[in-house]
């Protein structure tokens, strides 16, 4: 069960879709997908380092936050998405092992 739901996380992407473009329509796809593992993978990270972690979330939120103004992804969902999986991956105890 726990990992069909981080599994289905990975589905959201498909709300990123914006443009009438199929060409555009795959690039933001494709940047978003990857925009999502490294948010799972930035989270893992910081994940037992509970002192630094709050601190970490707040600077890549901010980080996410100011890449999707500059690329104008800013229309809902924004960075919710983003956000959400880093917050989920920090949350979740990691065995380093």
């Amino acid at each position: 069960m726990q990992a069909g739901k981080l599994a289905s996380v990975g589905a959201l992407v498909i709300l990123y879709i914006q443009s009438k473009n199929i060409i555009n329509r795959m690039m933001i796809l494709m940047v978003c997908s990857f925009g999502f593992i490294f948010s799972y993978a930035f989270g893992a990270v910081f994940s037992n380092l509970s002192w630094y972690a709050p601190l970490a979330l707040a600077v890549y939120t901010f980080v996410i936050h100011y890449s999707l103004y500059r690329l104008n992804l800013n229309s809902p969902p924004g960075n919710f998405f983003f956000t959400m999986i880093t917050a989920m991956a920090i949350a979740q105890p990691i065995d380093l092992a």
